[in-house]
């Protein structure tokens, strides 16, 4: 076999491999097509008893003779009942024009099933426990029978209703009166002064 013989032979494997190549291309490109075609499928919907949830929390910790203890709420909210509730209110009475998105979040309204939206209690609980013992945000859906994400805004929308509330009064820098007031409480309560601004010396 001459030298011209070789080159041809080559030549030929190699558009022969081409050829093979691009016809297995065209083969898959039409494949993606036939699967872009067919119908996703969609996620199974979750019943989910909120108006059960609600009156479950509400006969636990807010009826007036509920399930548990007020020493109970305060142990597993790390707060008083009262002071959850005003929590609970001052986000619910915020006005504002328009009322931003944070707010709105709490406010109940119908959903696209036209079924009430979740209460702005059992966002704000699923919030607070969520800060309280740093569980995921899947942990309410059997209690609260609030799916993961629901319960993800809740604790991101409560944050920022909290700030905007809270911040101007409580996160300011002290003022002089405010030092002598903490300096003063922490002397009655523990006998002794501390130094100011230190966690370790401040419990």
């Amino acid at each position: 076999m001459n030298q011209n013989q070789i080159g041809r032979t080559v030549f030929d494997i190699d558009e022969e491999s081409d050829a093979f190549y691009f016809q297995k291309a065209i083969e898959y490109h039409e494949w993606l097509l036939q699967q872009e075609a067919q119908p996703r499928l969609t996620r199974t919907p979750i019943f989910r008893d909120c108006e059960y949830a609600e009156r479950r929390l509400r006969a636990d910790y807010f009826d007036d003779h509920c399930k548990y203890p007020l020493y109970y709420f305060r142990r597993r909210f790390r707060m008083s009942r009262n002071l959850f509730l005003r929590i609970v209110n001052d986000i619910l009475s915020y006005t504002a024009n328009p009322l931003p998105q944070h707010f709105h979040f709490f406010t109940s309204r119908l959903d696209c099933t036209g079924r009430m939206s979740i209460s702005a209690l059992m966002k704000c609980r699923a919030a607070i426990r969520q800060f309280a013992y740093g569980s995921t945000a899947d942990a309410f859906d059997e209690y609260l029978q609030m799916s993961e994400h629901t319960a993800r805004d809740a604790l991101f929308f409560f944050n920022l209703c909290i700030i905007e509330l809270y911040m101007p009064k409580y996160l300011r820098k002290p003022t002089s009166e405010d030092v002598v007031n903490i300096q003063q409480k922490h002397n009655n309560v523990h006998g002794f002064s501390r130094m100011l601004g230190s966690i370790d010396c401040m419990h």
